[in-house]
């Protein structure tokens, strides 16, 4: 009688604990969803579009090295080239602008279906073309950040970077509006030898 009375206990008690976890992961989860003053660290990106025409674009790089190469059966990232989106028309991985409805299986729609419509995420997508091999910039001990900084400032004079300027972190919150920082770049290095 007492194991059955303590085994009664224990499962009551289980119950009560996950429905109370529960309840604060639905409540944290909720409060994110539908919270619109974003980030207080100011290292986040917005998580609304608070109208037409007040996007968030984004640069993505896709960076090769000059030994790379697409051996692979299937493969979305062929040699010398950006990745082609076989689930697309036009082979792009995110549109290029503002749309009512996203282009299935981008990033934009995404995006859009996890913000509940609410967030246009769209953007750029460049190919670079590094003149060493991975071995050589292994063999100069250079890092990510030091990667990054190579590839940046490889296409520095191509790309017009006040496009990816559209948001300001200003009293606590993310507001349309330039600031002289680019708001996010997407930097994808290629590697199949």
């Amino acid at each position: 009688m007492k194991n059955y009375i303590l085994k009664i206990f224990a499962t009551v008690f289980l119950i009560t604990l996950l429905l109370s976890t529960f309840n604060d992961c639905y409540s944290q989860l909720n409060s994110i969803c539908e919270d619109t003053s974003d980030a207080s660290s100011g290292l986040a990106i917005p998580k609304r579009s608070p109208a037409i025409g007040q996007f968030y674009r984004v640069l993505i790089l896709y960076v090769a090295f000059r030994d790379d190469s697409a051996t692979t059966n299937w493969n979305i990232w062929p040699a010398r080239s950006k990745p082609v989106n076989p689930y697309t028309n036009n082979g792009r991985l995110i549109d290029t602008s503002e749309l009512s409805n996203y282009t299935e299986y981008t990033y934009s729609k995404w995006f859009q279906e996890m913000s509940r419509d609410s967030f246009d995420f769209i953007g750029d997508e460049v190919y670079v073309d590094l003149p060493l091999t991975a071995l050589d910039y292994k063999n100069l001990n250079y890092g990510y950040q030091t990667m990054n900084n190579v590839v940046l400032n490889r296409i520095d004079s191509l790309v017009d970077f006040s496009r990816y300027d559209k948001w300001k972190f200003e009293n606590g919150q993310w507001v349309w509006g330039t600031d002289n920082n680019v708001d996010f770049v997407i930097i994808e290095l290629q590697k199949n030898t």
